[in-house]
């Protein structure tokens, strides 16, 4: 938050905000930033309580603020007239209820402490918890890096793509979140049962989970499909920011069935303990494969290049992830024993 306040106008050129942009940007991320010690706390709190077993609690902490984010967004911006900061204010207010709302519950958990004075840095405790959050800090990390590349080859074409990208892009990103969210719900079991020893379970769990994300993936992409002129219309009245959007869309949903094979791949990877594996798993779509994708398609086939280099990555992402689950599936098969749970490399 500090960070952000202090190197706005950078921060803003590395991004590759224009001086059309720039001042909207800067209205929303000087109150945006207010929310990041809620938002990084509310999202440990939130795997807390999904190790724990306890999914239903984490998604109605982050569902109240979700809600509440929504509902306060057209207050904030067309009844007290805040602009693009009161778009920015209603996401603050959501990231700091969910982490009320989650903070709550979790304290009220037997299993596990909230306490400072249950606070500890003892070598096997951080080592375990740092190999096994390294793959999704990782993968955030090259995220965040991949999408400035990308925003800064996509201002080339103007403000008008720019604005049809935030827009198309929250389509693809809704099903992905979706998707994420029922294969990483899954972990805690998928981790259980692998250290139970339960083959069989495990098995049943991963399968059972991808072909379900795979077909929560189908559906919502065919929807969007159909519907991409309605859902475009609903948030843009330039035409020429719509006929962007149009083919954006379909850029961002072509690979939908794709999701979760690719998700499901990562949790099992990063639920049975394979920390090398699942590390490279999450760095291969955000950055691994995607920035050199993202380049080479740009020099092809310039903005329509841009439009489906993270659809071809998708596809190159989930073929290697699957590969190597495969792999990995074949090693455990092979154990001769079967052995506590621990973090192989």
């Amino acid at each position: 938050m500090v960070s952000v306040w202090i190197a706005m106008k950078p921060l803003l050129s590395l991004l590759g905000a224009n001086e059309a942009a720039a001042p909207y940007a800067a209205a929303y991320l000087r109150v945006f930033a207010l929310s990041a010690p809620f938002m990084v706390s509310a999202g440990s709190l939130g795997n807390a309580l999904r190790s724990d077993g306890d999914s239903r609690s984490a998604l109605v902490g982050t569902m109240s603020g979700t809600i509440a984010n929504i509902l306060l967004d057209p207050l904030l911006i067309s009844v007290f007239h805040w602009g693009i900061a009161g778009a920015a204010a209603a996401t603050v207010i959501g990231n700091i209820l969910s982490f009320c709302v989650m903070l709550s519950i979790a304290r009220k958990k037997e299993t596990f402490s909230v306490s400072l004075r249950d606070f500890s840095l003892r070598k096997d405790i951080s080592l375990t918890v740092l190999s096994y959050g390294l793959p999704m800090a990782a993968g955030t990390l090259l995220m965040s890096f991949s999408s400035t590349f990308a925003n800064r080859l996509l201002v080339l074409y103007g403000n008008e793509a720019v604005a049809a990208q935030g827009v198309a892009g929250k389509a693809g990103m809704l099903i992905a979140m979706l998707v994420m969210g029922v294969c990483m719900g899954v972990q805690p079991t998928v981790s259980y049962a692998y250290g139970s020893g339960d083959h069989r379970r495990l098995r049943q769990v991963v399968l059972g989970t991808g072909f379900a994300a795979v077909i929560i993936g189908t559906v919502l992409g065919l929807a969007f499909l159909i519907l991409r002129n309605h859902y475009v219309t609903a948030f843009l009245d330039d035409d020429a920011v719509i006929a962007y959007g149009r083919r954006m869309v379909l850029g961002g949903i072509v690979s939908a069935p794709f999701y979760g094979i690719y998700q499901m791949c990562a949790v099992y990877l990063q639920g049975t303990g394979k920390v090398s594996y699942a590390t490279f798993t999450a760095l291969l779509q955000k950055g691994i494969v995607y920035l050199p994708v993202l380049f080479i398609m740009h020099r092809l086939f310039g903005l329509t290049g841009l439009i489906f280099a993270p659809a071809v990555t998708d596809l190159i992402a989930t073929a290697t992830a699957l590969a190597l689950s495969l792999n990995w599936a074949a090693q455990l098969r092979r154990m001769s024993a079967v052995k506590p749970c621990s973090v192989s490399a």
